[in-house]
């Protein structure tokens, strides 16, 4: 669970009470050959066809109460412009009790949300958004933010808006101004590829992120999280008296990606429990399957480690703050997989 963080404290202690009251929800750059740039912040078509399944499977006896819930996309259209191909696949695992998943809220990802959208024949877009936990505690549904924020995100997209940044602005400005959800907060990640020049753009607000990994396991792009304190991400916030972080304060970066690379878009449930290096070791031995396995084993193995005692990033940084914690986290884990390769088609 992510703790809510206001720009200023009085701000939080007012939503909080807000809330309570009543208010409800109704680079760290790992270089190799290739250039990585980081942007400097900005201030502030046509869709294929998506084949979409929900799966349900135990991982083992261990964590039978939990289940896996699957998307894939891929596109039919065909376009003379296009260099790449990006077969996507989303799996997520929630750590709350299950849900009913309706129009607005596609799956059960617990607080997690994504989309998958082609911006036009030539464009992919992708996101993921984390909702902030600690709403729940005040009879808010932090699901509804996240999955809000990635709805109007994806209908942006599908209008055809490449950058990430703008879908980004755009999908929050619409959230926050058409009343649909009153109260809440969400870490986001929109990544956009063009198929044609395989340019891979990404914009991250807080410590969900995105990794690109080639055929050797080695990292070409690795978003850092931003934190304003222990646990507490960057976040998107809409709440009577409190505001949270702005779009422009969202971090870029721009990367050629080549065939062979793998895409990787992850709240913090991934990587609060998995190591870089394990997320690279899983996706390097996987890397010839389709997404949806690699994207399964990140899931599960992230999962396990959430339940266990072994050392994870998320003990660490307890451990740095002078927290006392063994183990992984128990979170709700979500991982968005793309592979890119040689086609005449796009997403």
């Amino acid at each position: 669970m992510l703790i809510i963080y206001s720009s200023m404290t009085t701000n939080w202690a007012r939503a909080m009470a807000a809330a309570s009251a009543g208010v409800t929800a109704g680079l760290v750059q790992n270089m190799t050959n290739r250039n990585i740039q980081q942007e400097q912040p900005i201030k502030a078509g046509a869709k294929g066809q998506h084949t979409q399944y929900n799966e349900k499977s135990n991982m083992d006896r261990n964590m039978q109460r939990y289940s896996i819930s699957g998307y894939e996309a891929q596109s039919t259209h065909e376009s003379k412009l296009a260099t790449y191909f990006l077969q996507t696949a989303a799996r997520c695992v929630s750590a709350k009790e299950p849900r009913n998943v309706n129009s607005q809220v596609r799956h059960d990802c617990g607080e997690d949300a994504f989309f998958v959208a082609g911006a036009n024949h030539s464009t992919a877009v992708l996101g993921i958004a984390d909702g902030v936990g600690q709403w729940s505690s005040f009879g808010v549904d932090p699901a509804a933010f996240s999955w809000e924020l990635m709805n109007n995100c994806q209908a942006v997209a599908e209008k055809g808006e490449s950058k990430p940044l703008y879908i980004l602005a755009h999908g929050f400005d619409q959230l926050a101004t058409q009343g649909k959800v009153r109260v809440g907060s969400s870490t986001a990640c929109v990544a956009s590829f063009d198929c044609r020049s395989g340019r891979l753009k990404v914009a991250n607000l807080g410590d969900s992120g995105a990794m690109i990994l080639n055929r050797d396991g080695k990292s070409v792009l690795e978003t850092a999280p931003q934190q304003h304190g222990f646990n507490q991400p960057y976040q998107f916030m809409v709440a009577p008296e409190g505001f949270g972080d702005m779009t422009c304060d969202a971090d870029q970066y721009t990367v050629v990606a080549q065939e062979g690379d793998i895409l990787i878009l992850a709240t913090d449930g991934l990587f609060d429990n998995l190591w870089p290096d394990e997320v690279k070791t899983v996706v390097k031995a996987l890397h010839d399957e389709e997404p949806g396995s690699i994207a399964e084993a990140l899931v599960i193995a992230a999962n396990k480690r959430s339940h266990d005692f072994r050392p994870s990033p998320f003990s660490h940084a307890c451990l740095e703050n002078r927290i006392p914690h063994e183990g992984g986290k128990t979170d709700d884990i979500t991982v968005v997989a793309s592979r890119i390769s040689s086609a005449q088609t796009c997403l």
